[in-house]
């Protein structure tokens, strides 16, 4: 059994993903990282999962 639930897990790879962007920026190497972050978990029990994710367009 984990010790983080899906969604704090989500929120630890998504703040690893805006970390690792933010190195970039201030080493001033070639920014390869950044923009949205979508963030899905897998799961054996539900499989795939969206915990954020952009709206491409107007559900409506």
């Amino acid at each position: 059994m984990s010790l983080l639930s899906k969604e704090e897990m989500a929120k630890m790879v998504e703040l690893l993903v805006e970390i690792t962007s933010l190195r970039y920026k201030v080493s001033q190497e070639l920014n390869i990282v950044g923009g949205e972050i979508n963030v899905g978990v897998i799961s054996k029990l539900d499989g795939f999962a969206w915990i954020k994710k952009e709206k491409y367009f107007d559900e409506n």
